[in-house]
């Protein structure tokens, strides 16, 4: 444990210390322990408001304790109104406490706590038992065994079930065998404690944790001399149980029909029997609330339902719930719980199977309990160390990287272009002990129904993932200010995460003209992100200027080029693996294929060109605009060989094969392509604009300036006539693409995640 707490961390600590006291104090009077547990709810509630993450869960508890409270008033009689408000503040105890216990301290911290809890309930059942001072645990004479100085049998053997799971998970993980001495002492006189009790949950329990624990043991690494002593404890137990309280009490209940007609009794009576006589309760209870009005299905039938004279729960705490806050309170209430299975499902792995699965077992038989015997979810005394419980489970997970990646392009089989270099980002990021989400459209259709499709669904995704998956997330990168930044900015506003932006050029040259309310959200996405990546020198001076965002802020990182991928090849190989001429110079443009992209100039300058050279010009790309393709292809005589969009290794070959690469694009974030070319050894000729003209500058390629057919032509001439000036474009395109390598664009970027550790 740390050597100094918080005021905050210290009540907790001595709350979670207290709780074996609280409980003995309550076979007396309750008073004293709903004050302590009533205290400490409203402490948790105040704490919990001031964290981002959890405050809109209490504004929303809080609201539907209102309407809950006042449906009742106006809908319910006879009613108690001090006991509806009660009941409903021993059931927001569990989410409450656990979504407080979350992040307070490390697991071990709280087994530890569990285990001296365990120790003191123990040594207050021995000292109860020699004294003859126990409570008996049923009224019944005809039943057997006693609480101690505790108040319920039921809540009690859940409490010891939860501890005889944290006793065997320590003792399967310790490795000192002094530690291992003690807790098997320990796990002796528990198991001893909970028969003394006398409850089939804790009989069951005792059969079920113990002998799977036992096998657990054999799993490698297998520790056999436990494996032996567990084993020998689970026969000496079988053998012995009969004549304990537990085992005395369910053999009562199983020898009970000895007659021939119990024997052939209606079904109806047998489950009645293992619901412990609950069954006429909930029926009643299920047939006063299909009849309810509409507003107490929703907001629940309040404690014990409609009763006419003395409330009664069914005591099974899953159908008390959901009769007694309606399915709307029952999906609140369960909300922080859906959201632990939600994330912690997908990352189970078999590393940590011992411990996960004797935690998952105490689980599940804890839950077991609440839905056939009751005593738990309501029942503060019992559901703290089933929010400790579960906190453990959640940890074993928690300490994983978690990236939330939102983009509105993305990669598919059928469109194997678009938003490529963030798939590759993905890729190398997932080299990296960092697990990886994606919310991305990849439908590249840009027709209005399409367009209307895509984005509601996208938003639909948005809104599943911000319920149930965004606290889990340290970090969202959102590639595009717009929209992918607003809804960056929704989950850091939320959940306080660290939010980063890539601006690619597009998004801040264009978006803003689109709506005045666009151009407002970009400047407060801006100045909301933590930090924001730019892919170009002019973009960071633009949002400098433009945006006044501070240069500590902006962090110039383009998408980098895959030199696994794109590397030399021979020019012979690649021409011949395409079926193209070798006599010929191949003129290629990679890209979109839109006018923005400069393909009116490039045509024309390549059909100029003509009567002097063998050329050939191929275009590569999605054909986002049709009509304007369709009718540049009819403007000019000379052939202009297009081809679809491709994958990377297809795109590599290209550039391999082509003589010169063209780039005339009248605005360019980046440039990605260009460098791509450059580690081919293709030289380039690129425009005078965006980041295009920072990556060529250096002589790493000619540049020309924008919607200018006849410098882009001379420029084409000159280095297919200059030998000289070709290999230098080459020397330093492979310079640039060292430099902007995708291995070390990664690596700053996972230490703008924060994520400085993992970077040797």
């Amino acid at each position: 444990m740390q050597n100094k707490y918080k005021n905050s961390d210290i009540i907790w600590i001595t709350f979670l210390l207290l709780q074996p006291f609280i409980d003995m104090i309550a076979l007396y009077s309750n008073r004293l322990p709903s004050l302590i547990r009533g205290g400490f709810l409203l402490f948790a509630i105040i704490y919990l408001f001031s964290q981002k993450k959890a405050r809109l869960y209490i504004l929303l508890i809080c609201l539907y304790g209102c309407i809950h409270l006042a449906v009742l008033v106006l809908q319910k009689a006879p009613l108690s109104l001090s006991s509806e408000i009660s009941y409903f503040i021993k059931t927001i105890y569990l989410p409450i406490v656990f979504l407080y216990a979350k992040n307070k301290f490390r697991t071990t911290n709280y087994v530890n706590m569990i285990l001296i809890n365990q120790v003191v309930i123990n040594l207050v059942m021995i000292i109860a038992g020699l004294t003859q001072t126990g409570k008996r645990t049923y009224d019944m004479l005809a039943k057997q065994g006693h609480t101690g100085w505790f108040f319920s049998g039921n809540e009690l053997s859940v409490i010891l079930l939860m501890g005889l799971a944290m006793i065997l998970l320590k003792l399967i993980t310790t490795k000192n065998n002094k530690h291992t001495f003690w807790l098997f002492a320990l796990l002796l006189v528990h198991i001893s404690n909970m028969l003394t009790v006398g409850t089939k949950v804790s009989l069951f329990s005792i059969f079920i944790l113990v002998s799977i624990t036992t096998l657990l043991t054999f799993i490698k690494p297998a520790n056999l001399k436990l494996s032996a002593a567990l084993l020998t404890l689970f026969l000496i137990i079988y053998f012995v149980y009969p004549y304990t309280p537990a085992g005395h009490n369910t053999q009562r209940l199983v020898n009970e029909p000895s007659t021939s007609e119990d024997i052939n009794q209606d079904p109806d009576q047998v489950f009645d029997q293992m619901l412990s006589g609950r069954r006429d309760f909930l029926m009643t209870n299920i047939k006063q609330y299909q009849t309810a009005p509409l507003t107490m299905k929703a907001f629940g039938l309040g404690y014990g339902g409609l009763y006419k004279e003395q409330p009664k729960l069914v005591e099974m705490d899953v159908f008390d719930w959901f009769i007694g806050f309606g399915f709307l309170g029952m999906m609140l209430l369960c909300y922080p719980f859906i959201v632990l299975i939600v994330n912690i499902i997908p990352n189970l792995h078999w590393r940590y199977c011992k411990a996960s699965t004797i935690l998952l077992l105490a689980i599940f038989l804890s839950a077991g309990s609440a839905f056939i015997a009751g005593h738990v979810l309501s029942a503060p005394a019992v559901s703290i160390y089933l929010t400790l419980l579960l906190v453990i489970f959640n940890q074993r997970y928690q300490d994983e990287k978690k990236l939330l990646i939102i983009t509105t392009m993305y990669p598919t089989n059928k469109t194997p272009s678009f938003g490529i270099f963030i798939k590759n980002h993905v890729e190398k990021i997932k080299n990296y002990p960092i697990k990886v989400d994606i919310l991305a459209i990849k439908n590249h259709k840009m027709d209005k129904l399409n367009v209307i499709v895509k984005y509601t669904v996208w938003l639909i995704r948005f809104c599943l993932i911000l319920l149930f998956k965004a606290e889990s997330y340290q970090v969202v990168h959102a590639h595009y200010v717009f929209p992918s930044g607003l809804l960056g900015q929704v989950i850091k506003r939320i959940y306080g995460t660290r939010l980063i932006v890539t601006a690619h050029g597009g998004d801040i040259d264009k978006m803003p003209k689109k709506h005045r309310l666009i151009a407002v959200s970009i400047k407060r996405i801006l100045t909301n992100a933590d930090h924001i990546v730019v892919v170009g020198e002019k973009l960071k001076q633009v949002l400098n200027k433009k945006y006044k965002i501070a240069h500590n802020k902006l962090t110039v990182l383009n998408m980098g080029v895959n030199r696994s991928v794109f590397k030399p090849g021979s020019k012979t190989h690649a021409r011949k693996k395409l079926n193209l001429p070798q006599d010929k110079i191949i003129v290629l443009f990679v890209g979109n294929l839109i006018k923005a992209k400069g393909l009116e100039e490039l045509v024309k300058a390549c059909e100029s060109l003509t009567d002097q050279h063998h050329l050939e010009c191929h275009l590569i790309g999605a054909n986002k605009e049709p009509i304007f393709f369709e009718q540049l292809l009819k403007s000019t005589k000379m052939k202009i060989h297009h081809h679809k969009a491709t994958v990377q290794t297809q795109i590599a070959t290209w550039l391999q094969a082509a003589d010169i690469f063209v780039l005339p694009s009248h605005m360019e974030g980046f440039g990605l392509a260009a460098l791509e070319a450059m580690a081919t050894h293709t030289p380039v000729v690129g425009t005078d604009v965006g980041g295009l003209a920072y990556l060529l500058a250096d002589e790493a390629g000619l540049i020309v300036p924008p919607h200018q057919p006849q410098a882009l032509g001379d420029a084409i001439n000159k280095l297919i006539q200059d030998q000289a000036l070709r290999e230098r474009l080459i020397k330093n395109g492979e310079e640039k693409a060292n430099q902007y390598d995708q291995d070390k664009v990664i690596a700053k970027l996972i230490q703008l995640y924060g994520y400085k550790e993992l970077v040797k």
